[in-house]
């Protein structure tokens, strides 16, 4: 193997840090991606709850209604 002169050794690191660097800020754009998708799917996630519970709330309402009317 060949000996590297510090020149070359420093210009070989700051290479390796650099790349490390671009996959950092990639690896930071990918959670911040993912943290946006969590905040969209957890409003739709609140939004179905919502509309789930004013649907069953309506349903039983009409249950009500209908056993009411069977009782008279």
């Amino acid at each position: 193997m060949f000996n590297l002169d510090k020149d070359e050794q420093l210009r070989i690191s700051s290479e390796k840090i650099a790349l490390a660097d671009e996959k950092i800020d990639v690896a930071n754009e990918k959670i911040v991606t993912l943290e946006n998708d969590k905040l969209d799917q957890d409003k739709v996630i609140k939004y179905l709850q919502n509309l789930t519970h004013k649907v069953v709330s309506k349903f039983l309402k009409l249950l009500d209604k209908d056993e009411d009317a069977t009782q008279e």
